[in-house]
């Protein structure tokens, strides 16, 4: 995933900082997402940075 920020920010794309792992055979149950609980709280963060930098972009 570092790799891919350098090669990003030459694009003017704006990354988040937070990064999820999930299995599709722990984190979904058929078509429902079902996260752990550690995947939960870092999907949360995740979605919280996204949102963050969403609102500076539209800014």
């Amino acid at each position: 995933m570092e790799h891919w920020r350098p090669v990003v920010a030459n694009f003017q794309m704006v990354d988040v900082r937070a990064q999820v792992a999930l299995s599709i055979f722990t984190d979904f149950s058929g078509d429902q997402f079902t996260p752990g609980e550690r995947r939960g709280a870092e999907v949360g963060v995740l979605l919280d940075q996204l949102e963050t930098m969403t609102a500076k972009v539209r800014a």
